[in-house]
């Protein structure tokens, strides 16, 4: 039982076509507009102050309106201005699938209706599964982590998708573009890993990197384009270290990149008593996050 996306959920289900979603998603994306665009497109920040907001939410896990606010950029009227013009552009996907025809409302209220229900025992399944151990509940913790850093520094929409308590270490197989790992220290040492699909790899290093990085194919950009992954684990384990001590958790982390190569993350696994995985699921690939401890 997995959470969906109600778009990928009526794909499922055949309600709709990959192109009429498609559709759909592109109406939305130009609807749906970032903080750091409307406050350009105000008139209350500049292109490059907002490219600077931008630019510190890679290195910190908070939001662009919190960063602006405390740099002096934005007031808090400017900032609750913005956030109300956010809300009133905001479109939901089945409203997009209705504007495009893709649906009528009535259908789409009846699909709402069994997407709930399914979204429902999902959530239920991902609960059971975080009660099941400790390292469940770290590893939910570092799955609303990047689901926050995705969406705040990438501008994806993501959403926990699947959360497995303990895992066989010797069956567990994920096909990824790169592995990365960081060690935590606390009351449960044990490592993070991140298994990222060539999609989201890519979106990362365009995040954390100059066009022209990524279109050269020298030894030099493949270099950065390694720093690009190795700070978006880093801040990944230290967003998730953070949640950690707000749960009452005495934990630090220590960053050491693992693995940067294609295949299995299964070699991570080797020696690894307890293994728990979440999926973290966008509209453009999946992202694997895994805790392993020596102890069960």
């Amino acid at each position: 039982m997995r959470a969906d996306f109600l778009g990928q959920f009526l794909l499922r289900r055949g309600v709709i076509s990959e192109a009429q979603l498609e559709q759909a998603v592109e109406k939305q994306r130009q609807s749906n507009m970032r903080i750091g665009d409307l406050a350009v497109d105000s008139g209350k920040m500049t292109v490059a102050q907002a490219e600077m907001i931008a630019a510190k939410q890679r290195q910190i896990d908070k939001r662009f309106g919190e960063i602006a606010r405390e740099a002096g950029l934005l007031s808090e009227d400017d900032l609750s201005f913005l956030l109300d013009d956010q809300r009133r552009r905001r479109l939901k996907i089945g409203a997009a699938l209705v504007a495009i025809g893709a649906l009528t409302e009535q259908q789409l209220d009846k699909e709402l209706e069994a997407f709930f229900t399914q979204q429902t025992d999902a959530q239920q399944a991902i609960d059971r599964a975080e009660r099941h151990s400790q390292i469940a509940r770290i590893s939910r913790r570092a799955a609303e982590a990047l689901i926050s850093l995705l969406t705040r520094a990438l501008g994806l929409n993501a959403k926990l998708a699947e959360l497995e308590p303990i895992c066989e270490p010797q069956g567990k197989q994920t096909q990824v573009s790169c592995v990365l790992a960081a060690q935590l220290t606390g009351d449960l040492p044990s490592t993070l890993f991140l298994g990222i699909d060539q999609v989201l790899a890519r979106r990362i290093c365009e995040c954390f990197l100059p066009a022209a990085d990524l279109e050269s194919a020298s030894g030099d950009s493949a270099s950065r384009s390694h720093g690009a992954l190795t700070s978006f684990i880093a801040l990944a384990a230290s967003s998730l270290c953070g949640r950690l001590q707000a749960d009452g958790d005495d934990a630090g982390y220590d960053l050491c990149v693992v693995h940067d190569a294609p295949g299995a993350a299964a070699e991570l696994f080797a020696g690894s008593v307890s293994v728990a995985c979440a999926t973290v699921a966008t509209l453009g690939g999946e992202l694997i996050i895994g805790i392993m401890t020596e102890d069960g």
